[in-house]
C-alpha cells in the first residue's frame, strides 16, 4: 500500500506512534522515526531494520529544525508526538502547561513547516495526519489544558487543508478516545471503566486501531478526504 513512499512519524518510540511506525513499515514505507528517547529509537532500529531515526526533543525549536531540515523530502508526515497530563485547571503548574503547548502545538507547527516545505518544493503532493483527541470535541474532567491543545491541532488541520490543497497535500487528523499507553497510565481505572461503559461499542481503542485509521488517511483511496477530524471513539461522541 505504501511501497516506496517516504514517511516520517514523530513520537514513534512508544504507544500510538510505535504502532503507526510498525504499520507503515509493514506496508512498505521508507520510514523515518522521530523520538526524544535514544533507547526507544535503538529498539526500533532492531525491530524495523533499515529505518532512519532522528533523536530530538521537539520542545527545542532550533534543534528540531537543524535535525529535520537536512532530511530529504517526504510523501507522508504523521504528527504523533504529544504530551498530556490531567489535573485541576486552577492548580495546573506552569511547567506542565508549557510542556503541553510546546509539544502539542508549537512542536507540531515547527515540524509541519519543515516537512510541508519539502513536499511543496518537491511538487508531488503528500499527506499529513495529525494525532489529536476526542477531548477536542467532548469535555472531560481535569483535561482543560490538554483539550485546548488538541482543539488547536484540529483548527490547524482544517486551515492547512485549505492552504495546502493547491499543492496536492491533504491534511487530516485522527481523534481517538482513550487508548491504553504510557501517557494514559495516570488516569484512574474507575474513570477509564466509566468511559468504556458510556461508549456504545462497550470497548476502548488499541494503538493498532489508531494506526489503521492513519494508514487509511495517507492512502490514495482516501484522496477525497481533506480537512477532516476523524473521531475514533466507538460512538462516544454520539451519546
Amino acid at each position: 500500500m505504501l511501497a516506496g513512499k517516504k514517511a516520517i512519524v514523530t513520537g514513534a518510540g512508544r504507544g500510538i506512534g510505535l504502532a503507526i511506525a510498525h504499520a507503515m513499515y509493514k506496508e512498505g514505507a521508507r520510514l523515518t522515526t522521530v523520538s526524544k528517547t535514544k533507547e526507544n529509537l535503538d529498539r526500533l532500529r532492531t525491530e524495523l531494520p533499515g529505518i532512519e531515526t532522528v533523536c530530538v526533543n521537539m520542545r527545542d525549536w532550533e534543534s528540531t529544525r537543524r535535525s529535520l531540515e537536512k532530511l530529504p523530502p517526504f510523501d507522508i508526515l504523521v504528527n504523533n508526538a504529544g504530551y498530556g497530563l490531567s489535573g485541576s485547571f486552577i492548580n495546573m503548574p506552569r511547567e506542565v502547561t508549557d510542556n503541553m503547548i510546546d509539544v502539542n502545538i508549537k512542536g507540531m507547527i515547527n515540524v509541519t513547516q519543515i516537512i510541508a516545505a519539502g513536499m511543496i518544493a518537491g511538487g508531488n503532493g503528500g499527506a499529513i495526519v495529525n494525532v489529536s483527541s476526542v477531548a477536542s470535541h467532548r469535555s472531560f474532567r481535569d483535561h482543560t489544558v490538554y483539550a485546548a491543545t488538541k482543539a488547536a491541532i484540529d483548527a490547524i488541520t482544517r486551515n492547512l487543508a485549505r492552504e495546502f490543497a493547491p499543492h496536492k497535500i491533504r491534511v487530516n487528523s485522527v481523534n481517538p478516545s482513550y487508548v491504553s499507553t504510557d501517557m494514559t497510565k495516570h488516569i484512574p481505572e474507575a474513570a477509564v471503566e466509566k468511559l468504556r461503559l458510556l461508549t456504545p461499542t462497550k470497548r476502548l481503542l488499541t494503538p493498532e486501531e489508531v494506526a489503521e485509521a492513519v494508514l487509511f488517511l495517507v492512502n490514495g483511496s482516501a484522496s477525497s478526504i481533506n480537512g477532516v477530524n476523524l473521531l475514533l471513539d466507538g460512538g462516544y461522541s454520539a451519546t
